[in-house]
């Protein structure tokens, strides 16, 4: 982590308690692993599609 993060997070906690800056990064915690969970789901379901495609493919030609 960079010494500028340390230090914005350092202040934060002065400034607003340290509740509140947990849950800001809890929440963003949450919005990250949500999106890279959508991400791989997506990215899952394209490589799954296409395999079933080619085998029904390499099926129709069989």
């Amino acid at each position: 982590m960079s010494r500028e993060m340390k230090f914005v997070i350092r202040s934060t906690r002065n400034i607003f308690g340290l509740p509140i800056s947990l849950q800001i990064c809890s929440s963003f915690a949450d919005y990250t692993i949500t999106s890279v969970g959508l991400l791989v789901g997506l990215l899952f379901f394209a490589v799954e599609l296409r395999y079933v495609c080619s085998l029904a493919v390499l099926f129709w030609l069989w």
